[in-house]
Formats: structure tokens, sequence, C-alpha cells
């Protein structure tokens, strides 16, 4: 079995030709620290445009994805409490996706090897910027906050990563409710759940990945 993650399901040509049939993990991390973290490496990088690749990437792994078996997770879950979320993984991967299951259960040792809490520096970042409530989605429990911005809020370019901003994580939260809504389910149940949000993507955005720019 292949074991699919979203970097692999963002490019599909690359692995259909030589897998029917692989399993999927799909993860996804908060869109705002994923911008900011890709802000601090690259050059001129802007929050507009991370939180654009953000969403185009998704989009592809959802999209690419339908016809798998798919377990879902994030970013937050696994940082939270990694041990028993990676657990959780792995039996789902095995139940509902028919992986074999590994020779055996994983320990706190092992999840200590590559799992560091403390690295997460974008999240308090952002955590210390977050300040007024925009949205609130799933029945609250998904809260939007403001967040500081280099930009002034008079031009047209905060207005445009303003709106970048709330599209990506009005789509954060649906995953997080199709998360809460998919675990321990079969398989067509997911895929009854996800349809609707790989439709929206296909309707909402034309995507140019030339330069990520939606038109």
């Amino acid at each position: 079995f292949l074991i699919l993650t979203l970097c692999c399901l963002s490019h599909k040509t690359r692995w259909f030709r030589y897998w029917n049939e692989p399993a999927a993990v799909f993860s996804y991390r908060n869109p705002l620290e994923v911008a900011m973290s890709l802000k601090k490496r690259e050059k001129n990088f802007t929050l507009e445009r991370g939180l654009r690749l953000w969403i185009v990437y998704n989009m592809n792994a959802i999209q690419n994805s339908q016809a798998l078996c798919v377990v879902h997770t994030s970013s937050d879950a696994i940082l939270a409490d990694p041990l028993n979320e990676i657990q959780r993984i792995s039996d789902e991967l095995t139940t509902t996706c028919g992986v074999p299951p590994p020779p055996s259960r994983i320990s706190q040792e092992d999840v200590d090897k590559f799992i560091d809490p403390k690295l997460q520096h974008n999240r308090k970042e952002r955590e210390e910027e977050e300040k007024e409530v925009l949205e609130t989605y799933n029945n609250g429990s998904c809260v939007v906050h403001s967040y500081i911005s280099d930009l002034e809020e008079s031009t047209a370019e905060y207005k445009r990563e303003h709106e970048m901003y709330r599209k990506a994580m009005k789509i954060f939260c649906d995953f997080q409710s199709i998360k809460r809504i998919t675990n321990g389910q079969n398989l067509l149940e997911t895929k009854r759940v996800m349809m609707p949000i790989a439709t929206i993507f296909s309707t909402l955005f034309y995507v140019s990945f030339e330069d990520f720019t939606f038109i």
C-alpha cells in the first residue's frame, strides 16, 4: 500500500501512473500560519500569495483524493495529543482503508523522535496577534480572528489580502467540520461529506498555476 499526504495529493500525475488504489492521510494546518511561514522564508513573499497557495494545494488535494480512502487529521490535532492522534490515524488506515497494520503500536518514544510542539513559532505569533472576531463557523467552534497586516487598510493590496484570508479561513473551518464528521466513518460516507467541498473549490476559483493567481 502507498500512503499519500498533502504534498503527493497536490500532484496527482506523479503517483497515479504507478499505484491504483493508495490510501491517503489528509492533514491541514491553519492557513495564516502557513502564509506567515512562507513570508518569513521567501524574499518578497506576501501573505496574500501564501494564502492563495494554501487554497491551491488543498484544492488539488481534495479533488485528487475523491476516489481514495482518506483519513483526516490536522496539525493542531497532532500537536495537541501526538501519541493518541497518530495511533488513531494508524488504526483508521487499517480498519477503514485496509492498510496492513504496523508490526507494533506507536510508542511515546516514537512520537518524541519527530514531533516537537515547541517549534510551532508561527502559531504562537498568530495567537498573540488575534484580536477582533470576524466570523464564527461550526456553531461557534471555529472562530476567525483579525490579524496584523503589514499593509495599510485603505489600500487595494490590503483588501485583496483580507478577502483571501477570510476565504482561506472559511475553508479551514470546513475542514474542521469534515474531520469531526468523517472520523471513523466508512469510505462511502467520507466521500459523501467531502464532495460538496470539492464542488465549492471547482466553482469558486479558476487557477493559473504560473503565479498562483485566481482569475
